[in-house]
């Protein structure tokens, strides 16, 4: 690179993280119209993952022994999630449970392995024990509490985003000063 080359656009990633940042404090002051959306994104998803198993599978059947479980699961999950579109309030309902029992089974899976870590004589394995029991009620709170779901779902949401945009912000005002430096 020459010196007299300078990195282009620097002010898209600035843009683009603004507009996630704002995205993020919109979804966070809208819950249940941001609820509503990833309920039906939920659906759209795994139709387009059962849509994907069924070419997958059709593509690749000459290849792979078994290949009709494949064919089989897209077609099941092509179907779900079409009544998932169809029926928002099941789309919901599954978000809810989905997000809760995957929670519950991190929050177990990490208090495990606090005691592996113990018995590896790691000094800070409690914490991990900690915070996988805040996880497991955190996750029970989220299956039988649907209010606390829906906004917990939605700010597990719009944090990251925002993360996403300052982080994004940030690089393109790296990108800048790394310009001013050449």
């Amino acid at each position: 690179m020459e010196l007299t080359d300078k990195i282009k656009h620097w002010w898209i990633p600035v843009l683009l993280g603004a507009l996630l940042v704002v995205s993020s404090f919109y979804v966070a002051a809208q819950p249940v119209e941001a609820f509503i959306g990833l309920s039906l994104l939920f659906g759209w998803l795994i139709t387009f993952n059962g849509i994907s198993n069924i070419v997958f599978a059709l593509r690749n059947r000459n290849f792979f022994d078994g290949w009709q479980w494949n064919l089989m699961f897209g077609i099941f999950e092509t179907v779900l999630g079409i009544i998932l579109i169809l029926q928002p309030h099941l789309s919901a309902e599954s978000l809810m449970l989905f997000t809760g029992f995957w929670l519950m089974f991190s929050a177990i899976s990490r208090i495990s392995f606090s005691w592996v870590l113990k018995n590896m004589s790691v000094q800070d394995w409690w914490l991990s024990l900690i915070s996988g029991i805040i996880m497991l009620i955190f996750s029970v709170l989220v299956i039988i509490n649907p209010v606390f779901a829906v906004i917990s779902i939605v700010y597990l949401v719009s944090i990251p985003i925002a993360i996403l945009g300052f982080l994004a912000i940030l690089f393109g005002f790296q990108i800048r000063k790394l310009n001013d430096n050449f």
